[in-house]
């Protein structure tokens, strides 16, 4: 079993690697960015670790009610032009306050560090009460197919 404890370190140990290796002399490490006045994501993208340092910073920092988890396999992230061309799937958490979060670094459908990320997040957002459950439902999802997850 683990507890919550140890999936909160997880989580901060991600944003802790993140924030060592960022370059200060171009700024503070910020992991998460706002796209839109509802809309924020990860400032890495593809990173499992950035996706949870966001999610840090967004999630549990900001005390927001997660309401909805889904995942979409046609997030857009911008092309090096700074436009939105570029398709990658993203776990979308929806907020009450009505804002979203995109992960890109999360993924689901196979073993790997993404999905475990996921199963991190899913967990640590209140959606599942094991890490292992959370691991197993997201390892058997179809990684070509979108999902959504509410509240157990």
């Amino acid at each position: 079993m683990t507890t919550t404890a140890e999936i909160r370190a997880r989580v901060r140990n991600a944003y802790d690697r993140c924030a060592v290796q960022h370059d200060h002399t171009r700024g503070p490490f910020v992991p998460v960015a706002w796209v839109g006045a509802e809309l924020a994501e990860q400032t890495h993208h593809g990173t499992t670790d950035y996706a949870l340092a966001a999610w840090l910073e967004w999630g549990q920092r900001r005390a927001r009610k997660i309401v909805r988890a889904r995942g979409s396999i046609d997030y857009r992230v911008p092309d090096l032009d700074g436009e939105r061309k570029i398709v990658t799937p993203a776990v979308l958490l929806d907020a009450d306050d009505g804002t979203t979060l995109a992960l890109t670094g999360c993924s689901w459908g196979y073993g790997g560090e993404g999905p475990h990320g996921t199963a991190l997040v899913l967990t640590d957002a209140g959606f599942v009460r094991e890490f292992a459950a959370a691991l197993a439902f997201v390892v058997h999802l179809d990684g070509g197919a979108g999902w959504e997850r509410g509240r157990e």
